[in-house]
């Protein structure tokens, strides 16, 4: 649940009346069919194990080390940057997304994986955005 494809998930099926506090409901959670094989749930284990003891810092700086200046320059501007934002996610972050890929047989460059994330930062941006700081 940790993965990028989850929280990917996650913002394409959050309600958008929730504001910036998502709400996760199990009709979300159906609504993303995981229903993996045993194969797959064996390969998911071994990468849960991998990973149990590691230490992840907070989600937005997984995803994006520069994630609170991004968000106050969007903040201020209320508009993205021209030419997009640039994030940098913790490589930690991209070695857990790519153990969990392989997991579910899927490959994808890292600079798919980069606009995944790029995607997930800027709903974070936006969501965080709704209400005062």
């Amino acid at each position: 649940m940790n993965s990028a494809l989850f929280l990917a998930n996650l913002f394409l099926f959050k309600e958008e009346t929730t504001g910036r506090y998502i709400h996760i409901r199990s009709h979300d959670l159906e609504q993303l069919r995981l229903n993996p094989k045993s194969d797959v749930l064996n390969g998911l284990a071994e990468v849960y194990d991998m990973f149990a003891q590691r230490e992840f810092p907070c989600l937005r700086e997984q995803l994006d080390r520069r994630f609170t200046r991004n968000y106050e320059e969007f903040k201020a501007r209320r508009r993205w940057p021209e030419g997009g934002v640039t994030i940098e996610p913790a490589p930690l972050r991209m070695e857990f997304d790519r153990a969990v890929l392989q997991a579910l047989g899927e490959s994808i460059s890292d600079d798919e994986l980069m606009r995944v994330y790029k995607a997930i930062v800027k709903e974070m941006t936006v969501t965080r955005g709704l209400t005062r700081d």
